[in-house]
């Protein structure tokens, strides 16, 4: 193996841009390369850069919080504000699981299953008793 590959496995095992040893941002590199790389593999998949027009930003309020800087799509960076929040991070509704709302505990329990091939049910997941709890509430006040 070659010693600047050497280098490369050694900044990414210790967390540095395998490019200028500055810390990451992304799972390789810093701001700075993440941008080029980003930018990179735009131009490669043929992809232009879209000029929004004034337009397209009416009505839009500019978020500036800690993940704004970040190099992600803006629906990971709202993924993440979701999650800071408390909130689901699908659609940003209450929380029936650590992560999701019931409708979206309930689809990614039933999209795993049919990932896995399941047939058996586990009755007593988070995602069945919470349905089970909505559904009495529901019987009890018609």
């Amino acid at each position: 193996m070659a010693r600047q590959r050497k280098t490369q496995l050694r900044y990414k095992r210790d967390g540095k841009c395998v490019v200028c040893g500055q810390p990451v941002v992304t799972k390789t590199y810093c701001l700075k390369h993440a941008l080029g790389a980003r930018e990179r593999e735009r131009k490669r998949m043929g992809f232009k850069r879209r000029i929004r027009s004034l337009t397209d930003r009416i009505g839009e309020k500019e978020i500036n919080d800690e993940f704004t800087p970040l190099p992600l799509p803006y629906s990971k960076k709202m993924e993440l504000r979701y999650k800071r929040d408390g909130k689901c991070i699908r659609c940003g509704g209450a929380l029936a699981t650590k992560r999701y709302c019931l409708k979206h505990a309930e689809a990614r329990r039933e999209a795993q299953r049919r990932r896995n091939g399941s047939k058996r049910r586990n009755n007593n997941a988070l995602s069945y008793r919470s349905a089970a709890k909505r559904a009495r509430r529901k019987t009890q006040k018609a």
